[in-house]
């Protein structure tokens, strides 16, 4: 009788442990904590900006000014699911700044454990946010390339999937 009492208190003690473990996984993916450590891999990653109006960022440009600017129901709906504040065309601009270029590609490969090298990222400043993309790693789902819309604060706010 003292066995089973002794294993039915292990085995609820495991259960706790097992329920313990996965609301810190839970927790831990919920406030958003990196699975690489940030330090030891930014010293063998160089982030500069890809800031080549003919290249992803003009085409990252040209894309936001013709979701700010549209009158149809896709640029709307675009607009409403990006949070993206109505600016003018001109306030589109690629980003050009060494800084900057490198929050956004810490933030884009916030999950990814960065390939040590040089990562040139595509950023382009649109009203409160940001559009970034590192052509280094890119994100994909499936055949589409993505996107993330961050904050000022370079913090995700959204994955944008194709369309760009």
């Amino acid at each position: 009788m003292q066995l089973k009492s002794r294993v039915r208190r292990i085995h609820t003690s495991m259960q706790g442990m097992a329920r313990a473990l996965l609301l810190a996984v839970a927790v831990s993916a919920a406030v958003g904590c990196r699975s690489w450590p940030r330090s030891a891999v930014d010293s063998q990653v160089v982030w500069e900006c890809a800031a080549d109006p003919s290249g992803m960022a003009g085409t990252i440009r040209d894309w936001a000014r013709r979701v700010i600017k549209g009158t149809d129901e896709a640029s709307a709906m675009t607009r409403r699911t990006a949070h993206l504040t109505e600016v003018s065309a001109d306030s589109v601009r690629i980003v050009d700044n060494q800084a900057d270029c490198a929050k956004a590609g810490r933030a884009y490969l916030e999950r990814d454990r960065p390939t040590p090298g040089t990562h040139p990222v595509a950023l382009v400043s649109v009203g409160e946010h940001y559009i970034a993309i590192d052509l280094a790693q890119v994100s994909r789902s499936g055949e589409f390339r993505n996107s993330a819309l961050l904050d000022r604060r370079f913090r995700t706010v959204l994955w944008m999937i194709g369309g760009i």
